[in-house]
């Protein structure tokens, strides 16, 4: 009649059988530790690996642990977020505050946005930083003063020639030339007289004829192709 045997008596006993050791063709995978049992062994598994064997890779990204729409990247024992534009952080849990750098100017209020950023203009500046000063007089061309209040006057440099009248208008001027010129500045002679400018006080510079006429400083006489020529 056959006798149990224990595993102290196996080790005891000189003629007993050996017990096989199951962790010697290394049965668990993934760097675990293998303990050997009496028929059958246990697998000590490294952190972030699961299974009899420690064969399985656990997926850190299945509990979704990236926020704001992140893309979660599975690692040994861990993840990595992938975070969209205008997020930060481990789990792409913070939003990036755009107004942090004051991009706005001239005093402008910072509203953050979702990888990005709204400048609230004070009154008279525009742009998307409010970096531009409206000016408010650009719907009034050729006006001048605090308020625009004033027209520039494009007579004052005297733009009209040969005596004519410059009348005022706004952003331009008309001149109103005398008898025997035309042009937008009366500069150019259409009517010529044959005369002789034989006129005390009078003065011929080039082929043009000047007198003070009234302290006034006026062309009278030119020099046309039959000779002198009264003007006007």
């Amino acid at each position: 009649m056959a006798i149990p045997v224990t595993v102290d008596q196996v080790s005891q006993g000189p003629n007993v059988e050996t017990d096989i050791d199951e962790c010697a063709t290394r049965p668990c995978e993934n760097g675990a530790t293998c303990h050997d049992r009496v028929n059958g062994y246990i697998c000590d598994c490294r952190p972030g690996f699961t299974g009899s064997q420690c064969e399985t890779d656990i997926d850190e990204c299945a509990t979704r642990p990236c926020e704001n729409g992140a893309t979660c990247h599975d690692r040994v024992n861990g993840y990595t977020c992938d975070c969209r534009p205008g997020f930060t952080g481990s789990q792409c849990e913070k939003d990036i505050d755009e107004c942090a750098t004051t991009p706005c100017e001239n005093g402008a209020t910072c509203h953050d946005r979702v990888n990005g950023y709204i400048c609230e203009c004070r009154l008279g500046f525009t742009g998307s930083q409010c970096e531009t000063d409206i000016d408010e007089c650009a719907t009034r061309p050729c006006f001048t003063g605090s308020q625009c209040e004033t027209d520039i006057d494009e007579c004052a440099t005297r733009p009209c020639e040969n005596g004519a009248t410059c009348h005022d208008h706004i952003n331009g001027y008309i001149c109103q030339c005398r008898s025997g010129f035309e042009g937008s500045r009366c500069e150019q002679l259409t009517e010529c007289v044959p005369c002789e400018m034989k006129s005390e006080g009078s003065e011929i510079t080039a082929s043009q004829v000047w007198m003070t006429i009234g302290g006034i400083i006026t062309l009278i006489g030119v020099m046309g192709p039959f000779g002198w020529c009264l003007c006007g």
